[in-house]
This record gives structure tokens, sequence and C-alpha cells, in this order.
């Protein structure tokens, strides 16, 4: 099957959140099964060889873009360079509408001049005008987060090339709502957690297109995100001090070890990781206010992130409070969370809501136990014999459910799980066979069936 993949993220290329190693992990899992895969990126500052170029239409005038291409693990990674629009140090901010649009007409222009795809897979509100721009090819649209979906005024319309008679039925409070297009215009539809997608079906997490979700319901998919076991591996990791495994476990404790030490953790206790961006969905406002109370508790703490600035000013005030128990750095910093998957003992994740999470998975597979709240994919992964789960979201509920999780630090029930984490699989092979179940479906409504 020949599967194009729209994105604005891919791992190592351009990376915000979890999108890029979704998008590069599914790539390269459906490529090892013999599947034939292309993924298209703007080319951002990405070096590669010039294949082609194209001609593009863009507000009245034709635009020269040039096609750049690497192949890397069987997956034809094909960036976009139009030298204006598309050439940026960041993925994120600017003109969206307009570059994120002509970067999915330059793209599907693209695969219509390689002969076609049997199907498309476009990711998150950024590619969602995709279905208005191919009407003979199914789609396959990923829902990463729903509450991000690119709402603009409708004036702009004019910048996507689209009539704007063409759109009137996918407005929403008469603005363009980008996330409901994919949304209602896609053959089928998936996000990222099978509870996830229940969960947007209700007006809580629906983020206001619950109603929209629910007519497509039977369209609508749950498959689980994965990671990639090459990628993430204690036995090979060169950014973490030790390597170690199920059956040899010791060098954990050297990272462990090690992290202290560079974080400045002065006491003994369960060492705690959170690896976040710091906003609200990812359960900062019942964090900071039980931080005291963990650190009473007897657990250290190290947060790694970037974020809203409240978030980030209130954490750093805390390290001062507790210095010798709370480590905190504000910044993106991949090398460093390595080294706090390997060093820590448990893995916190009190989001608010969560489509998957990558982070618990991550940590598993490092032998670092999670807890988190039951939600989202966070509900699908984390087991009673590899983690610890609470529902409310309240300070109390997080702090006792981290107090069951310090109950048994030590002692041999501690180990059993840590052991459980690190034999989990959640590598991508049995979600890419439902992705490619999803693409067949896809063609089978398309043909009518």
């Amino acid at each position: 099957m020949r599967i194009a993949f729209l994105a604005v993220e891919l791992y190592p290329y351009a990376k915000v959140g979890g999108l890029a190693d979704v998008v590069s992990s599914l790539s390269k899992s459906l490529a090892s099964m013999g599947e034939e895969v292309w993924v298209f990126l703007p080319v951002y500052t990405v070096e590669a060889p010039q294949v082609d170029e194209i001609e593009v239409p863009l507000l009245g005038d034709m635009k020269k873009v040039k096609i750049r291409m690497r192949k890397e693990n069987g997956v034809k990674h094909y960036f976009l360079d139009d030298g204006e629009l598309f050439p940026r140090k960041e993925v994120y901010g600017g003109d969206e509408l307009l570059r994120f649009s002509f970067f999915v007409r330059a793209a599907c222009n693209y695969v219509k001049k390689l002969g076609g795809c049997d199907v498309y897979h476009f990711h998150d509100w950024h590619t969602a005008f995709l279905p208005l721009y191919v009407k003979d090819t199914p789609s396959v649209f990923t829902i990463h987060n729903l509450a991000y979906q690119g709402i603009f005024p409708k004036e702009d319309m004019k910048k996507t090339g689209i009539p704007e008679e063409n759109y009137s039925s996918y407005l929403v409070d008469g603005n363009i709502n980008l996330m409901r297009t994919g949304i209602l215009a896609s053959t089928l539809l998936n996000t990222v957690s099978p509870t996830y997608a229940r969960e947007i079906t209700t007006p809580e997490f629906g983020a206001g297109l619950h109603e929209e979700l629910k007519k497509r319901g039977k369209d609508l998919r749950g498959i689980l995100n994965g990671i990639d076991y090459e990628v993430w591996n204690p036995e090979k990791d060169e950014h973490i001090p030790a390597n170690y495994s199920v059956e040899k476990p010791e060098g954990k404790e050297e990272c462990r070890k090690k992290l202290m030490e560079e974080t400045g953790i002065l006491h003994e206790g369960p060492l705690f990781g959170f690896i976040s961006r710091l906003v609200e969905q990812k359960g900062l406002d019942i964090l900071i206010p039980a931080i005291s109370r963990l650190v009473n508790m007897g657990i250290n703490l190290i947060v790694l992130g970037t974020g809203e600035e409240k978030y980030e000013k209130e954490l750093k005030r805390l390290e001062q409070r507790f210095k010798g128990r709370l480590y905190v750095k504000i910044a993106f910093d991949a090398r460093f969370s390595r080294r706090i998957y390997a060093g820590c003992d448990y893995f916190l994740m009190p989001s608010r809501f969560e489509p998957c999470g990558l982070g618990q998975l991550i940590a598993m597979r490092y032998g670092t136990i999670p807890v988190g709240r039951k939600t989202g994919g966070l509900a699908d992964t984390i087991t009673p014999e590899r983690g610890f789960l609470f529902e409310e979201y309240t300070p109390e509920a997080l702090l006792s459910c981290v107090k069951n999780a310090v109950e048994i630090y030590r002692k041999e029930k501690f180990y059993e799980m840590r052991k459980n984490c690190m034999l989990s699989d959640f590598s991508w092979k049995k979600s890419a066979e439902e992705y490619l179940k999803l693409y067949r479906d896809a063609k089978e409504v398309w043909n009518g069936g």
C-alpha cells in the first residue's frame, strides 16, 4: 500500500511535542512491514538533496516549490522548500493558516505528480484542509490533541485558495475551525488511545466538538500510540550514565546516583520525575499546590519543561524554598530528559486530560514506575501491576496516589513493578497493524463498501 503522511512535525527534524515522535515511529514501523510510505514536511532548516520542483498557486500567483528528499529507515521524507514560507527555525508562529494550507496544497500536488497514493494520512489541525483539496483519494485524519483546533477569522479564507462558499458548512460561529474540518471531511478518523476516543464524544472532553464526533462515531477509532524501542532503549542509550536491562538492573542505580548529583538532590527518599509542557492540561494546577506536602512526605522531585510563565515562575520559587529536594529546569532538553527517565524511581503525569501520553511509555521502558491520572491513554496503559492511578482532579487525590507509591518504595513489590514496566511491550507493531486496517477500511468506505 502506498501511504502519504502529511504533518508539520517529524522527529528529529522538527519537534515540539509527541506528534513528531508518532509520525516518525509509525511511518518507520509501516515501512518495516513492507508498505511504501512517504512523509511530507515543511523544510524548516533541514539539509537534503533537491529531487524535483513544482509550481503551486498561492494568492493568485504561481510559486515554485523545491522538493527535497531523504530516505531513512525505508521511509521517503519529502521536505518542501518554497524559499520563504517553509524555511523556518520554529514550527509555529507567524502566518500559520497561509503556511500550512499552502504546505498541504503543495504536498498533495506533488503526490499527484508521483502517480498518487492509496490513502492520505493527515495529522492534527495543521493539515486538516487536505480532504477539501483532494477529491479522488480516501483519507484518514488523526486527532493527536483535540484542545488545539486551528481557529481563524473566515476573512482569511482567501489565504487557503478555497472559495468561501465551499467552506461555509465547516464554519463555527463564523470562524474557520480546521479541527472540525478534518473531523467532518475525512473518510475515517482516529485518535491516539481507545479511552480518549470515548472521552472526546462527551461535553467534558470534547472541546466544543463532541456533537460532531458523536455524529461520526462509527467512523472514529482509538489506536494507542507506541514508542520506538530502538530510540528508547536503556541497554544502548548513549545519553545516560550507565546502561541496564531487566537481567542486569545495576546500571539504573548508577543513573539515579548521577542524576541526584547533577540536580543537587541531597536527601534520600523516592525520586520522582516530571517532564512536560508547563500548561494546564498537564496537571500543574494540582501538582503545584501539592508540592509542599509532597516534600513533607519525603519525596524528591525533578521538573523539566517550558510553558506558561505563571507556572514557570511558581516552580522556580518553590525550588528555592525546597532546595535539595526540588530541582526545576525551565528548558526543552532532550538529553537531560533521558537522564530523568533512567534515574528516577517514579514518573508523575497528573494530567487533566491526556490523549495518549508518551512519557509514561518511555518511563516504563526505563523501569521508572508511572503515577498518573486515570484519563485517556494513561488509563489504557497504566495498570495496577506497573503503576498507580488516581481519578479525581484534585491535589488531595494526587497526594493519596503518591502516598500509595511511596509505601512500596524499595520493597519487593516496588522491584516487581519495575520489572513489569520494563517487560511491557508498547512498541509500534500492534498499533501499526491497526493503522493498516484503518487504511484498508478507508479505501473500502471510499469505494462504497
